[in-house]
């Protein structure tokens, strides 16, 4: 089979350095952020922990998930269009529902 070194290596570096930004800029820092902005200071440390780890354990279950999906829906087009609207959904519902937070004490 093909190599996926070689020529593909500054392809595969491009894609997977996309991927990381479009991840990092995404809805996934959300709740890091506002689990150390919504919580107060005593229950912040294992509020960002729970969230993290919830947070990880959702995307690797996502990974698990992924393969098994494809081949029930017939391709990956239904899932990444899930997960495009999910996202364009939770985009629309932190515009709105996203507590301003500056000037507030939490302790």
């Amino acid at each position: 089979g093909p190599s996926l070194g070689g020529a593909f290596t500054p392809l595969l570096l491009a894609l997977m350095t996309t991927v990381e930004f479009a991840v990092g800029v995404g809805l996934n820092p959300i709740r890091i952020v506002l689990s150390a902005e919504l919580m107060p200071t005593r229950y912040r440390a294992l509020g960002m922990s729970l969230s993290n780890a919830v947070g990880w354990g959702t995307a690797l279950l996502s990974l698990f998930c992924f393969p098994i999906i494809i081949e029930l829906a017939g391709g990956p087009a239904p899932q990444f269009a899930f997960f495009g609207a999910t996202t364009a959904s939770l985009t629309v519902l932190l515009m709105f529902q996203l507590p301003e937070t500056r000037g507030i004490d939490f302790d």
